[in-house]
């Protein structure tokens, strides 16, 4: 498993080595991969459908607030169960939008360790994880990586019986885009080290490459089409690639 270290865009690819050596076409080895943001609002509207149901989408509209007590009907509606009514629309106001400048670093962190809780049963299945080393000139992500890192070694196998995990590592995000990756790929002749030094180049290149990768998998092919910030996918199906030329070579 590879991680790309992020808080609007946590990605992770998780590979089957198994499969890479027993296919001639490595993409059956691909078990999960996807990215989760954060930071995204998680509450949920407490209306109600036509059908008597509750309301399933995400809450747009938190209820103001007026001597400690809420003024509207409901805590959090949706743009649908906000009232017509325009005495009641005011009582509303927009749920403001969670960044990294306006989230706090401990209450960052705290999300982290409950979405590692959550996810716990599939992210300790892998033997081995790697995380993308980070920028000492980012702070914050250098954090967010050391998170994880600790909490993974707290959770191997030594340590948790339930876990399959042996060891976790950092990776440099160089070898991504190496030599050896399009040699591998067999398109050596469009590697170009002076170009890969501008980072909007790495980015264009990692698409266009794990694009090339998933071209002949239906599956993972509709997925990566479908996404948005596909760059941080293919940084971590391109970590993935290097460890499996690791193991071959």
């Amino acid at each position: 498993m590879c991680i790309d270290v992020g808080t609007r865009n946590l990605a992770w690819c998780i590979i089957d080595v198994r499969e890479w050596d027993k296919h001639s076409n490595h993409l059956r080895g691909i078990r999960e991969w996807g990215k989760v943001d954060l930071l995204a609002n998680s509450v949920v509207c407490q209306g109600i459908s036509k059908s008597g149901k509750e309301c399933a989408k995400k809450a747009r509209w938190i209820s103001r607030i007026r001597n400690g007590k809420l003024i509207a009907p409901l805590q959090y509606v949706c743009g649908i169960h906000r009232s017509r009514n325009e005495t009641v629309r005011k009582k509303y106001k927009e749920i403001p939008k969670r960044n990294t400048k306006t989230v706090s670093r401990r209450t960052l962190h705290n999300i982290l360790l409950d979405w590692l809780e959550e996810s716990k049963g599939w992210l300790l299945q892998s033997k081995y994880i790697y995380i993308e080393l980070q920028l000492t000139r980012n702070p914050s992500m250098k954090i967010v990586s050391h998170i994880l890192y600790t909490w993974f070694l707290m959770h191997t196998k030594k340590r948790y019986r339930s876990s399959k995990l042996v060891d976790v590592s950092f990776i440099g995000a160089r070898y991504k885009l190496c030599k050896y990756v399009y040699e591998y790929l067999g398109i050596a002749n469009s590697y170009n080290y002076k170009s890969l030094r501008k980072k909007d180049f790495r980015k264009k290149e990692a698409i266009r490459l794990s694009t090339l990768l998933v071209r002949k998998d239906k599956k993972w092919r509709r997925y990566y089409r479908s996404t948005t910030k596909k760059d941080d996918l293919a940084d971590t199906l391109l970590m993935c690639l290097w460890q499996y030329i690791r193991l071959i070579t």
